[in-house]
């Protein structure tokens, strides 16, 4: 087994997150067994495409340098959670997480609109003359 990759680590947090195994991991993603123990510091397009084409959530940036976010915010604009977890009858820990995730990300998004509006205000204020703005 290799040293430690930072790509690897974040790959089992990711997996931890989502609560699957390794072996969860290579069924879906068609990588084989091994795969994981054997990451370095690089990473293959080939590699990429297929967890990318398996966990569509996954923000590869963040697997391959640990910035950014680890689920892409556009996947949770577009997957509504809370249906899934209706489905289920039961939450588990990840779904959890990841619906305080989606809240704290539309709350910052809340935030920056109502902050877009004022100023927008503010200019729409300073257009109108006077007699109008009361």
């Amino acid at each position: 087994m290799k040293a430690n990759s930072q790509i690897r680590q974040n790959l089992l947090t990711f997996l931890n997150y989502r609560q699957e195994s390794k072996s969860d991991f290579y069924k879906k993603s068609n990588l084989s067994n091994g795969f994981i123990d054997k990451l370095g510091d690089r990473l293959s397009i080939k590699s990429q495409g297929r967890i990318s084409k398996a966990y569509p959530e996954l923000n590869i940036n963040w697997l391959l340098t640990g910035e950014g976010t680890m689920i892409k915010q556009e996947y949770l604009a577009s997957k509504p959670i809370s249906s899934q977890v209706k489905e289920k009858k039961q939450v588990n820990n990840s779904e959890l997480d990841l619906l305080y995730f989606t809240i704290e990300i539309l709350k910052e998004n809340l935030q920056r609109k109502d902050s877009q509006i004022e100023s927008l205000f503010d200019v729409i204020r300073s257009l109108t003359p006077k007699t109008f703005r009361d």
